[in-house]
């Protein structure tokens, strides 16, 4: 007599589908906001503190959210902005055996954002990803060396909209020391374009705004000191002195960054 051999499962349409398992949910990061009290559309958002399993550009899917949460509330009020981006990541180089992890700053000059309510940021933040990876590529192209492990810290800076120059369009002029001026600017007779070629632009450009009407040469640098070296080459160590114009700038670190402006705004009693 023969046994009968295993019963087979049939498949049939009813059976469940296929699910996938979905990965664990990261917290969001640590996010702060710090306000000019003068101008409205001048603030900075910090992103750190990412959960330790978001790796590479994990976190910028993490700072989707809270970047969307920050941008509908401003634009909702009328603000309107470009915004910069900074990426810091943790990396080290190849070449070296046990090499020590060393931070490093991707900086993107600034997206134009539209003045109007639902702002794109997953397309945004695409946008800035494929920034990164093309920044990655050229940097492993050239044999940099290096190794990007993760993304520790992201950091938007929001800039005013200008009406006579959009300096997104001019990525020389986002940010440093003096720089050549287009020649529509130049015609207007309209910025002291100073010639500092040090980190201290901030103080030139806020003395300039006090007393460079009253100078003859206000674009000079040296206009500014009590002990210009004088004509020729700038002496090797010399350190400028600065004309007292009445403003506390002692709190300032240099090159300014943004959370020191509240501090130096509240100091000289400015207002918006």
């Amino acid at each position: 007599m023969e046994e009968p051999g295993p019963k087979r499962r049939r498949l049939t349409s009813k059976q469940p589908p296929f699910r996938a398992v979905q990965p664990a949910v990261l917290p969001p990061p640590r996010v702060v906001v710090t306000e000019s009290n003068s101008v409205t559309s001048l603030f900075q958002i910090r992103m750190s503190d990412f959960a330790p399993g978001a790796r590479f550009f994990e976190p910028l899917a993490l700072a989707i959210a809270p970047l969307q949460e920050i941008l509908n509330r401003r634009i909702a009020v009328g603000d309107s902005f470009r915004l910069k981006v900074e990426l810091g990541w943790e990396a080290r180089k190849t070449m070296e055996v046990g090499g020590q992890v060393f931070k490093y700053w991707m900086v993107f000059t600034a997206f134009k954002l539209p003045p109007s309510a639902g702002v794109d940021v997953v397309g945004f933040m695409a946008n800035v990803r494929q920034r990164a990876n093309d920044k990655l590529d050229f940097a492993q192209s050239q044999g940099s060396g290096l190794e990007f492990i993760r993304i520790y810290e992201v950091l938007f800076t929001a800039l005013p909209h200008t009406r006579d120059l959009r300096i997104a369009d001019f990525p020389e002029l986002a940010g440093g020391s003096t720089v050549v001026l287009p020649k529509s600017l130049i015609s207007k007779h309209c910025v002291i374009n100073i010639d500092n070629i040090d980190d201290l632009c901030f103080r030139y450009a806020i003395m300039a705004s006090s007393i460079g009407a009253t100078m003859e040469h206000s674009e000079r640098s040296r206009s500014y000191c009590t002990n210009s070296p004088g004509v020729g080459r700038t002496p090797r160590g010399w350190t400028p002195s600065f004309i007292d114009v009445g403003i506390d700038f002692s709190m300032l670190v240099y090159p300014v960054a943004l959370d020191l402006l509240s501090e130096f705004e509240e100091a000289n009693d400015v207002v918006g």
